[in-house]
């Protein structure tokens, strides 16, 4: 009689495993336990519960980076982030596009002596600038596009190359109503200016003033 009973605690074993699997595997107890209960039933570790979710304590998985991206409401954006600016191939460029970082504007000229100055000192610290910002040049030349366009060349530039419109002086002028160039603007995250330089600049200030935007 003992016998028997022994052996059949011994065969409950099998079952009572099973049972602690099942329990401790769908609550996500334990972690080995989910494992074997995702390969029984066939789904991946990102299917069971909230193991792959970030927000739960889980590890963030590639479902986690499918969410719609945020939209950016129009209406709380700065007055630089409104523009639509023209660029050299004839088309319009929404500034809009590059909200949610900082913006370094440099206003030149391709006749303007200190302006290909300046320029020459960005280009040289653009990949530092371009880690704190995104760099924009807005020509006011009356040649349009087809002077900056036989200026630069073949010349690779690290600029988003656009053209002057009135609304963009507009949106300058509160802060600046001179047409002195150079002169770089500073725009904050959100498109709104928080300042701007005339004349040539250091790199090194012009790289903190911008990582002090972000």
């Amino acid at each position: 009689m003992k016998s028997a009973l022994v052996a059949l605690k011994i065969a409950a074993i099998p079952m009572i495993a099973v049972v602690y699997v099942a329990a401790m595997g769908m609550t996500g107890t334990c972690a080995t336990c989910e494992s074997m209960v995702d390969w029984t039933l066939g789904r991946s570790a990102s299917a069971s519960g909230d193991a792959g979710s970030a927000g739960s304590g889980g590890v963030a998985t590639a479902a986690d980076t499918t969410a719609p991206a945020t939209r950016i409401d129009p209406a709380s954006l700065g007055p630089v982030f409104r523009l639509d600016m023209p660029d050299l191939a004839g088309g319009a460029v929404p500034l809009s596009e590059y909200a949610g970082r900082p913006m370094l504007i440099e206003v030149w000229a391709t006749w303007c002596g200190p302006c290909r100055r300046l320029r020459s000192v960005l280009t040289a610290a653009a990949p530092r600038l371009a880690e704190q910002g995104t760099l924009v040049a807005v020509s006011v030349d009356q040649g349009g596009a087809a002077a900056v366009k036989r200026h630069l060349g073949d010349t690779e530039t690290p600029f988003v190359e656009l053209l002057s419109t009135p609304e963009f002086r507009a949106a300058l002028a509160p802060h600046n109503p001179g047409n002195t160039i150079p002169k770089l603007v500073y725009v904050d995250a959100s498109g709104n200016i928080a300042g701007i330089e005339l004349g040539m600049a250091d790199p090194a200030w012009v790289e903190a003033r911008l990582k002090a935007l972000r």
